[in-house]
């Protein structure tokens, strides 16, 4: 049985010839119900072939509240390019096409959901790059085979997602250690750049970088958690502080990394990173403008949040749960400012902070409905309680 791989071929997008009630938008990566008070018509197919083993990785963005989101998917031998007329109702009556329901308690807003076919023509999914299990029947891989989704029910829009690339973030990338400073918690032993516990306890793993983070700078994160326990998989926070850690005791530092926000100093504090396995590599970059983003093996991204770059910063990780060592390094090669998309509306730019999370992920628009309403007052991201949203002017 073949494992789910990334593909050589182009980039799989949306067929652009909509059907029925579907736009298609955002270079094909998106396919939005133009009128949602339709619960059905929200078929869509793929504008190639797909490959064996290759992941067909999608998001839902939009979902109703207090509803779930519904997807069908599945594969058709036939090029939608002469496909006329076709239907979700006419498929269910003919050949050439496979289809299956999606598990209902994984289609959740945001998350990364995916599906594939093997050499034996089994159809898997999965969600977050979790194998989940397999769909029943089979398909006979030996033909050309188009992805196809039926968006319906509460579901609006979903949002193709490219898989990440397979090296780390570390290929071709000149990396150098950065030190740890020696100021650390009691449960870990802290050599040049690498933090290691020295028990079997989950909490009070904290550790800092020797000295504040330039302007520019990127840092990576190296996991080596232990094998998952029966409580806990790997986790690791992380974020930045104005705290100098000479000046602070050891034993001054909560067992709940959550009430860091609460000490006087400047904490910004990011829980985005769990379920991590030996070798994940976290990336972080500061750029002048204080913005820091995120990412997972290189090419996974995370998030964003915007701190006081006025101040100086100091690193600081909590090693948390099975994960057992971190190795800290620097990559001296410039940041640059990401422009991303809001992650609600997918058509505006970030614009907006929110406080006291720090994650700038939204347009100033989306971020105030989040915060007055329709998001129920969460960050959409780490789901932390809004308590303002300031407007960021670049």
């Amino acid at each position: 049985m073949s494992s789910a791989s990334s593909s050589d071929e182009s980039p799989l997008r949306f067929h652009p010839r909509s059907l029925q009630n579907m736009k298609v938008t955002h270079d094909g990566t998106i396919a939005r119900r133009q009128n949602t008070s339709f619960f059905t018509r929200g078929l869509v197919f793929g504008t190639r072939p797909i490959t064996q083993g290759e992941k067909i990785t999608f998001k839902l963005m939009e979902v109703a509240e207090n509803l779930g989101g519904f997807v069908y998917v599945g594969f058709t031998s036939r090029d939608p390019d002469t496909q006329v007329g076709v239907s979700c109702q006419k498929i269910a009556r003919e050949s050439g096409y496979w289809t299956w329901f999606f598990p209902k308690e994984l289609c959740t807003q945001g998350r990364s959901l995916f599906y594939y076919v093997n050499n034996d023509g089994e159809v898997r999914y999965g969600v977050d790059d979790c194998e989940k299990g397999k769909f029943p029947g089979a398909v006979r891989p030996l033909q050309p085979l188009w992805p196809l989704f039926d968006i319906f029910g509460n579901s609006s829009s979903i949002r193709l997602v490219q898989a990440p690339p397979s090296n780390k973030s570390t290929t071709n990338r000149r990396t150098v250690p950065l030190s740890l400073h020696s100021t650390h918690s009691r449960s870990l032993r802290v050599t040049k750049n690498v933090s290691q516990r020295l028990d079997k306890g989950y909490t009070q793993g904290y550790v800092f970088s020797e000295r504040p983070i330039k302007p520019n700078e990127g840092v990576l994160i190296q996991i080596s958690p232990s094998q998952p326990g029966p409580r806990f998989q790997g986790f690791v926070h992380l974020g930045v502080t104005s705290c100098d850690p000479a000046q602070l005791p050891r034993d001054d530092l909560p067992d709940n990394v959550n009430h860091l926000v609460d000490r006087p100093e400047y904490w910004v504090l990011i829980c985005d990173f769990s379920k991590l396995n030996c070798g994940d590599e976290i990336g972080l970059t500061l750029t002048k403008s204080g913005q820091i983003s995120f990412h997972l093996n290189g090419g996974k991204f995370k998030g964003v949040v915007h701190v006081d770059a006025t101040l100086k910063l100091w690193l600081f990780v909590n090693v948390y749960g099975t994960t057992q060592a971190i190795h800290l390094m620097t990559c001296p090669e410039p940041a640059k400012d990401e422009e991303k998309e809001c992650v609600v509306c997918y058509d505006n730019a970030i614009e907006a902070a929110l406080y006291r999370c720090g994650h700038t992920c939204m347009c100033f628009e989306c971020a105030v409905e989040q915060w007055q309403g329709k998001g129920d007052g969460h960050c959409p991201l780490c789901r932390a309680v809004i308590r303002d949203v300031i407007r960021i002017n670049k």
